[in-house]
């Protein structure tokens, strides 16, 4: 690690704090809401001709890459500070055979239900294992919980992680161009998000980092929504700092979508939607909802059928082989 590196990450250790929530209530909520949200939807499939669409979409196939599972690795530099707020920080993992040249970044996001979880994962595990013995470094960001912070700043978290690493690419020997943005559940709600929405780049910013592009050069979402647009109502929105969805502006819920964003002209870039779950149809009330990831694959493939994406569902084989494999047909490290 670069004298750089080692600084931030001390800075980090210094500044971060683990805040737990008191009170029988909070608890109560939180539970009520990981419930509705992570509970599959009990409503309609989607109609035979595009359930049949959806599902011709999902499988593909590639040459086996490796998954090295009695391998331990550890985090080569932990508690990067990339921002001024104690839960802004990453973790940074080198792949196993590290290179001379710049290697491409999976910059990762974890789920929690927005109010929940932190950027610790397990390296020896999938999808982990597969990525780090395939070339990919990883970065593995927290980012600012709910009910503190809400959309848009807690996902524009990972966005100015993208910025951070982009603005130290020589530090962290990072290839700029291949920032992989790879998110689970609420984290990958939050990267389709960065992914398509916009841009935080300040060319003129006195602020270093705030020049980069916050925008990814690829996608990988986990079981995430893409369209808030077709949620029920009632469900929390505990996202946007509200009671309800319902309470919601339009014109917010709309830009919370990666979706509308594509429809209305969003650069199109390779994107897998990668989903753990069956298929069912609005109003949806699971951001797991695999409909999520066939309906970002079906405006990418209308806005620009020529980039790869690729939507999976119900995926059954290891992840880190699924998506190690998908970025070896679209961007070989």
């Amino acid at each position: 690690p670069t004298p750089f590196l080692m600084h931030m990450a001390r800075a980090g250790k210094k500044r971060r704090t683990r805040e737990w929530t008191a009170g029988v209530s909070a608890v109560l909520a939180l539970t009520v809401l990981l419930v509705v949200l992570i509970s599959s939807a009990s409503h309609a499939r989607p109609g035979a001709g595009e359930l049949q669409e959806a599902e011709s979409a999902s499988p593909f196939t590639g040459r086996a890459v490796e998954s090295l599972e009695t391998l331990s690795f550890h985090a080569s530099v932990q508690d990067i500070q990339y921002g001024p707020f104690p839960n802004q920080v990453l973790d940074w993992y080198n792949p196993l055979n590290e290179r001379s040249t710049p290697q491409p970044v999976i910059v990762f996001s974890h789920g929690g239900g927005f109010a929940m979880g932190d950027e610790a994962i397990q390296p020896n595990e999938d999808p982990w294992n597969a990525l780090l013995a395939n070339g990919y470094a990883i970065a593995s960001v927290r980012y600012r919980l709910a009910p503190e912070t809400v959309f848009p700043e807690s996902a524009n978290d990972l966005g100015k992680a993208v910025q951070f690493i982009r603005a130290h690419s020589s530090e962290f020997n990072a290839d700029p161009s291949r920032i992989i943005l790879y998110g689970v559940s609420a984290g990958g709600t939050m990267a389709s998000y960065i992914a398509f929405g916009p841009d935080l780049a300040r060319p003129e910013s006195e602020v270093y980092e705030e020049r980069f592009s916050s925008l990814p050069n690829t996608l990988v979402i986990q079981n995430g929504a893409t369209d808030w647009r077709l949620y029920d109502k009632k469900i929390p929105g505990v996202y946007f700092g509200t009671a309800t969805l319902g309470d919601v502006p339009k014109n917010t819920v709309e830009q919370a979508s990666a979706v509308w964003y594509v429809e209305h002209g969003a650069p199109v870039i390779p994107t897998l939607a990668l989903y753990t779950t069956p298929i069912s149809g609005p109003p949806l009330t699971s951001i797991h909802n695999a409909y999520n990831g066939f309906l970002l694959h079906k405006a990418l493939r209308a806005q620009n059928p020529e980039t790869p994406n690729a939507f999976y569902a119900q995926a059954t084989r290891p992840l880190g082989l699924v998506i190690a494999e998908w970025l070896e047909q679209t961007q070989p490290p």
